[in-house]
């Protein structure tokens, strides 16, 4: 992984590069590449930086994730799809370096990361596109092109590339096997009263709420409750998937699991701080309501779309920096007790076709996103260093621009008992990195699923470039070309690895280099 290291500065290296670390410190020095046993530098936490980009994997990591791979050595964390097609070449290696280290010069600079700094990240990973290619003569177009047939080799680009990603130090768990999910939470709700993982926010927050659900529900069989119903999630899957309401997921397997969806859609301009969103949070704060262990949230994109409809773009933003400012210290004093992770947003899709809305790709477009990003990160840094709510620094609002100031009783599994090829070790440890009373609070910015989601747009344009915008493969959902902001089922699918690896690898016993031990 990445450390950074001061000490022994030659002369000559006096106008080497200024750059942050984890906490946002500034530094000087030269960056060094060592493993996480080096004696000097900061280290970059194992489970954070599985959400958080701070790193880049080392041999050890590398090592982690081969043995993941081996059921004689590993039986409970097993997966039938993983292939260690990782590369261990130098030059890979440097190029994540680069890319890591720009990343963090720039998310913690003034002007704060752009999609590009995403970008080079992106280029790094594997792509599950490939193409069969096939002559036939009646089939030729009237350019002559050979034809090609899509074809998407794998699911899962932590899968692909054997269980690590170029700027996460830490190998990741697959979690593709229900049972090893369903064991974790079953150790948690044993030990614990209950177990709440709330997701708050729009369409995109939303979507992963559907994809854990989906993940675990062969096991649990949810009850969706809604307003006025309650449905199977298969149920709703087929009616009213795409519902703009708060919903509640339970299971007759755990009856004090909660999995929850409330929306973030309320915005009225000269009310921001008299929305529902803004007083569940203030109620959380104050802890006049019970906290969740776990709080995902994002609300950026309905933001934006709900209001251009009715204001000019730079209206549209200045709510959306109040909404930053009040939301902000607000998650501040829920992190202090509670785990939450704020969600990147997704970036736009040129040809998706899906647009109707006047100038929508201008105000969905990679600058509008970078820039809401770079206030909020600019606002919690504020908070987190004065600890007050922050006055208005002077912003633009049409791209990024430089701002001043730095449970008692197990309850059986109907589906009977757990194969002991997936089966986890359960151990107790001194440290559960749910809990952020534990093991430090602070909110998690999410931006790891970033690149994973960039490069499935890169493929949806190769896609586009080759005609083939009426093959399966990009009409699906698994890229999901024809959305122009919402991130496709293969970057959901990572991200709620990523989250199933925060719930349970402190609480199982992996090897002690993936993300979270």
């Amino acid at each position: 992984m990445i450390v950074y290291q001061e000490d022994n500065v030659k002369e000559s290296d006096k106008d080497d590069d200024i750059y942050s670390d984890e906490a946002g410190e500034q530094r000087r020095g030269p960056l060094v590449y060592r493993g996480e046993t080096g004696q000097t530098g900061v280290s970059v936490n194992r489970c954070r930086s599985l959400f958080t980009i701070t790193g880049v994997p080392d041999e050890k990591t590398l090592f982690a994730a081969d043995l993941l791979q081996y059921p004689a050595d590993n039986s409970n964390l097993t997966s039938d799809r993983w292939m260690p097609l990782h590369p261990r070449v130098d030059q890979h290696l440097s190029a994540a370096v680069k890319g890591v280290r720009h990343l963090l010069q720039k998310r913690s600079s003034s002007s704060g990361a752009s999609t590009e700094d995403y970008r080079s990240l992106a280029e790094l990973l594997p792509t599950l596109l490939t193409f069969q290619h096939h002559t036939n003569k009646s089939q030729e177009d009237d350019h002559g092109k050979e034809g090609q047939t899509p074809i998407l080799r794998l699911n899962s680009r932590i899968d692909a590339n054997g269980g690590v990603l170029p700027y996460v130090p830490c190998a990741i768990v697959p979690f593709d096997h229900p049972h090893s999910v369903t064991a974790c939470f079953a150790h948690r709700l044993k030990n614990k009263n209950s177990l709440w993982i709330a997701f708050l926010g729009d369409s995109k927050i939303r979507a992963l709420f559907y994809e854990f659900l989906q993940r675990t529900d062969s096991e649990y069989r949810y009850l969706i409750h809604l307003l006025n119903t309650t449905m199977s999630y298969e149920e709703m899957r087929r009616t009213t998937f795409k519902l703009l309401t708060d919903m509640e997921a339970a299971t007759p397997v755990h009856p004090r699991l909660r999995v929850s969806f409330k929306t973030f859609m309320e915005v009225t301009p000269s009310k921001v701080q008299e929305t529902k969103e803004l007083r569940q949070l203030s109620r959380w704060a104050k802890g006049e309501d019970p906290l969740p262990h776990i709080l995902i949230i994002g609300y950026t994109s309905w933001m934006i779309l709900h209001m251009m409809m009715m204001n000019y773009p730079a209206d549209v933003l200045e709510v959306m920096r109040e909404m930053h400012q009040q939301v902000v210290p607000l998650l501040h004093q829920i992190a202090q007790r509670t785990r939450v992770l704020v969600v990147s947003q997704g970036r736009y899709r040129e040809h998706s076709f899906s647009g109707t809305i006047y100038n929508k790709a201008s105000i969905l477009g990679d600058a509008t996103f970078d820039w809401s990003e770079m206030l909020f990160q600019y606002y919690l840094r504020q908070y987190k260093d004065h600890h007050l709510s922050p006055a208005t620094p002077h912003v633009s609002y049409t791209f990024p621009t430089s701002i001043t100031g730095s449970l008692k009783q197990h309850s059986p599994n109907p589906q009977g008992p757990i194969p002991n090829t997936v089966r986890p070790q359960i151990t107790r440890t001194s440290k559960d990195y749910l809990d952020a009373r534990v093991t430090g609070g602070g909110v998690w910015w999410w931006d790891t699923g970033v690149p994973l989601n960039l490069a499935g747009i890169s493929e949806c344009e190769e896609l586009y470039r080759r005609g083939l915008v009426d093959s399966s493969v990009y009409t699906s959902e698994h890229l999901r070309c024809t959305d122009d902001h919402h991130v496709g089922e293969d970057v959901l699918s990572d991200q709620i690895t990523m989250l199933f690896n925060l719930m349970c690898n402190s609480i199982m016993q992996p090897h002690t280099n993936v993300c979270c031990h």
